[in-house]
């Protein structure tokens, strides 16, 4: 289980039409008003002790035509330049990362348009707690990464250093499976690679979610693709991935909505969102995991849409339905009392997801938004608490930038030589005694491991690829204490 105690930092919820929680004590979420209406995507953030800092929201304006975001402070206020950040009306895509450098400063990422640019892709904006004492200013806005078409879908991690962090996005276009993995870290916002790994998408609408302890990716679209994979918090790859279920076409859609993991990780829950909507259940564990698909509960009220799904700090998974007329579209809910119901102004919770099947105690409708009311979106909020990985092979930081702006001692250097078809490695100043090598290909699949030993510091190894296809390979060098990663490509 997840250490509930810790992650104060995530402990408050704003999102829907007023709505917020807070987490504080886990055991008794109170329930508050925010400052906000939106549909669909929201991300917040609270110090240490879990006082509320800011959050930010989309479909709250236009901006070139488009809908964008706004930034709220912790008095429920349009934060000073708070103002027309680039987004979408989607549901997914911002979140915010403190900065690893500036301890009152913050990046919210988010993503404009899948379409083409200029205004499209991935941005950030700055946000300073200094400003407007102590409520804070966006002072930068908007700042470009990319202008390449995106998906719904923006995940933050945090680096298994404990300091630094990923943000992680998946590109949109026909038949698509090329990640895009950013770093962050005191010396700023940097890209870091691409990936092409897992299964094909084809649709702007996606979610992906990362789970602490088992270090896995799920990554699930409206058109049915779920694939789960590692994350190396140390390197920042994708590795070993595994479809559960492709992407459907034609009509109708699989419409799959929300997606999270289970606190312990052995169970991923979906939605569906129709005129019935559906809550499946997925065990990890099982030899053949897409036939344990297991129908949790079936919405029968054509009225209340499946929408968001998000674990929560007290490890309960919670569930949100948008409520609909029949006839209007249901953003913004019409100002008559009808608009006030059981389906929008409750969550409904699922009490034990680590249990298998009805087990996991699924109560619908249940948590009461005290008056406020939800739509689809629940928060995007990383795990802001997580600790470093101890065992993933990081080397350790105490000392902030100073120390990340000096050389590391450990060195690894790659070098392909093309008329021999092989790769020399060759890595310096190691710590440790022995080794493993692995090499993987583009799409995560494993080609080559072997272990070896350390000789003053030194480790050399060459590996003959002729018969491996051309294309992106990536090399990690793990030894006791460290972990080295890297990456050549084989071109004949």
């Amino acid at each position: 289980m997840l250490n509930t105690q810790a992650q104060y930092r995530n402990a408050i919820w704003c999102f829907g039409d007023s709505s917020g929680i807070d987490f504080t004590t886990p055991s008794n979420p109170v329930t508050f008003s925010s400052g906000m209406d939106g549909r669909g995507t929201c991300t917040s953030i609270a110090d240490s002790s879990g006082q509320l800092l800011f959050y930010s929201f989309t479909r709250a304006g236009t901006l070139n035509g488009k809908w964008s975001g706004q930034v709220y402070n912790k008095n429920h206020q349009l934060m000073l330049e708070g103002d027309s950040i680039e987004g979408e009306g989607w549901y997914n895509e911002m979140t915010i990362i403190p900065d690893p450098g500036n301890s009152n400063q913050y990046f919210l990422f988010s993503i404009h348009l899948a379409l083409p640019p200029p205004n499209s892709g991935i941005h950030y904006s700055v946000i300073d707690m200094t400003q407007d004492s102590g409520r804070g200013a966006v002072i930068q806005k908007n700042i470009a990464l990319n202008n390449i078409q995106s998906s719904d879908g923006v995940c933050a991690i945090k680096h298994g250093n404990g300091r630094d962090w990923w943000m992680i996005t998946k590109d949109f276009g026909t038949n698509n499976n090329t990640y895009r993995v950013y770093i962050i870290t005191p010396l700023g916002v940097q890209f870091h690679h691409t990936q092409q790994i897992g299964g094909q998408s084809s649709t702007n609408n996606s979610n992906i979610t990362f789970h602490a302890i088992s270090k896995k990716i799920l990554y699930t679209t409206y058109m049915g693709l779920v694939e789960v994979m590692d994350f190396d918090r140390c390197s920042g790859y994708l590795v070993n991935p595994l479809v559960i279920e492709s992407e459907t076409f034609g009509n109708p859609f699989k419409r799959y909505w929300g997606s999270t993991f289970s606190p312990d990780g052995s169970k991923i829950y979906m939605t569906k969102s129709d005129s019935i909507s559906y809550l499946f259940q997925y065990d990890l564990n099982a030899s053949n995991v897409a036939a344990s698909k297991d129908t949790i509960y079936i919405f029968n009220n054509v009225v209340g849409e499946g929408g968001g799904l998000r674990l929560a700090p007290d490890n309960k998974i919670y569930l949100s339905n948008v409520w609909y007329d029949g006839v209007n579209f249901n953003y913004p809910y019409p100002s008559d009392s009808a608009a006030y119901n059981f389906i929008n102004m409750n969550l409904s919770v699922i009490n034990s997801p680590d249990s298998l099947g009805a087990t996991c105690d699924f109560q619908p409708y249940s948590f009461y938004l005290g008056g406020k009311r939800t739509y689809w979106g629940l928060p995007n909020n990383p795990d802001y608490d997580l600790p470093a990985d101890s065992l993933g092979g990081c080397d350790s930081l105490t000392d902030g930038v100073n120390e990340y702006s000096q050389n590391q001692l450990s060195e690894l250097i790659i070098s392909y030589f093309q008329n021999w078809e092989t790769v020399f490695i060759n890595a310096k100043d190691l710590k440790g005694s022995s080794c493993n090598l692995t090499i993987y290909d583009q799409t995560g699949r494993l080609v080559h491991a072997q272990s070896g030993k350390i000789v003053s510091s030194y480790f050399t190894s060459q590996v003959n690829m002729s018969k491996f296809t051309t294309g992106l390979y990536i090399i990690v060098l793990q030894t006791e204490k460290e972990r080295l990663s890297g990456k050549f490509i084989k071109n004949n």
